[in-house]
């Protein structure tokens, strides 16, 4: 009996869970350019975007600082969603061709400073998680003042005290 008391005082405690958002798989379809050094910026082409507060960007294992999220010529794609009562998830027959040919959602994000080559790329937000994508990190550029910049004419600049003391 007091094993039975005992879990119908746990049952009773649970909270039931309400999602918040829908989720749902991201297509991520393409990223430009498709290499690039670190701290150069890329626009991925990602279905659905949200904010950019809630996106993360992925470069192997590195996180990528993104700059935007943007939605571009989508209200009447929008509106015919809304209209066909069509959620952010799901294949919406009636708009699909609308939507395809119009709307473009972006995330534009820095390169992190990763080691050099193939790296997946991929996107995370309150809608789910992406396919990867195959980015090259290319190498930087030295920028640690070792070279001067003046060319070599291949011969050195006279020593005038040595000069001089012959």
């Amino acid at each position: 009996m007091r094993i039975f008391l005992i879990l119908m005082c746990l049952a009773g405690c649970e909270e039931a869970i309400t999602p918040l958002t829908e989720r749902c798989d991201i297509s991520l379809s393409a990223l430009s350019p498709s290499s690039a050094v670190p701290g150069a910026s890329v626009i991925a082409t990602v279905d659905p975007v949200s904010s950019s507060w809630d996106t993360v960007v992925q470069v192997g294992n590195a996180e990528a600082d993104v700059e935007s999220v943007a939605r571009t010529d989508c209200e009447e794609c929008d509106a015919c969603r809304v209209e066909q009562a069509c959620t952010d998830c799901e294949t919406c027959s009636a708009c699909d061709d609308e939507c395809r040919d119009r709307c473009v959602e972006t995330v534009q994000f820095t390169v992190p400073d990763v080691s050099e080559g193939d790296h997946a790329v991929s996107v995370l937000n309150k809608h789910g998680h992406s396919n990867s994508l195959v980015f090259t990190v290319l190498q930087s550029a030295n920028t640690s003042g070792a070279d001067s910049g003046q060319s070599d004419s291949g011969s050195s600049p006279p020593d005038t005290a040595a000069d001089s003391a012959r």
